[in-house]
């Protein structure tokens, strides 16, 4: 049992360290992710890809505010079903809590499924 409860500890140790340095650069991956969905018109790529930088870090920001830690750990542990609601869920609190500037909310809606299933 000491074994066991030791590479237990072990593993969540690893995971939470993999999570943090995966999440320093999902805000850069996810802004690029945006930028290559969405096109502001009269805007460079190099304007519209600071632009979502800014937005995926506001973005991530509601997302930890929405789904503290601990939910998250649930969520890798859940039903598809359970999850596919969560996810559902989880879509239209983001589209109500971030307006994306020149976008209709159909738009947004599709933006945020794909910011969820990247983020989840």
């Amino acid at each position: 049992k000491g074994a066991r409860g030791q590479m237990a500890m072990e593993k969540k140790l690893i995971g939470k360290a993999l999570q943090a340095s995966l999440n320093k650069d999902s805000d850069v991956d996810l802004a690029a992710m945006l930028n290559g969905m969405i096109d502001i018109p009269l805007m460079s790529e190099e304007q519209e890809q600071k632009l979502f930088l800014k937005l995926s870090r506001s973005i991530m920001n509601t997302f930890e505010t929405l789904v503290p830690e601990p939910v998250r750990e649930i969520l890798t542990n859940t039903s598809p079903e359970e999850l596919r609601e969560a996810r559902l869920n989880l879509i239209d609190r983001m589209n109500e809590a971030i307006d994306i500037p020149f976008k209709s909310e159909k738009e947004e809606e599709e933006y945020f499924t794909a910011i969820v299933d990247f983020l989840l």
